[in-house]
């Protein structure tokens, strides 16, 4: 096998459908009610500027009710999560990979 061979595959991940679409969803912080696709990627706090400490702490904590209301099967979420939100995402019962 030539370098070719292996040059073909670096840019595929195991999160790219197989007709090379990137199934990483887009980042969001507040979960809407209505959400329904089955990728979540839960931003953190690090691009929250425009709202209060407390509104991004009453966000966070919501996540911990949402989450296992979800038919979400793939997760991405921050390096840093709580315990109680860890707990919740446990509950998820969809969940295949996070």
């Amino acid at each position: 096998m030539d370098e070719s061979f292996f040059r073909s595959r670096i840019d595929k991940t195991v999160w790219e459908y197989a007709d090379g679409r990137n199934m990483v969803p887009a980042p969001i912080f507040e979960i809407p009610e209505n959400f329904q696709s089955t990728s979540l990627l839960l931003a953190g706090t690090s691009g929250i500027r425009n709202l209060s400490d407390y509104k991004v702490k009453k966000i966070i904590d919501s996540w911990a009710e949402v989450l296992p209301t979800l038919s979400v099967e793939h997760l991405w979420i921050a390096p840093k999560i709580s315990q109680k939100n860890f707990d919740a995402i446990a509950k998820m019962p969809n969940l295949k990979a996070l």
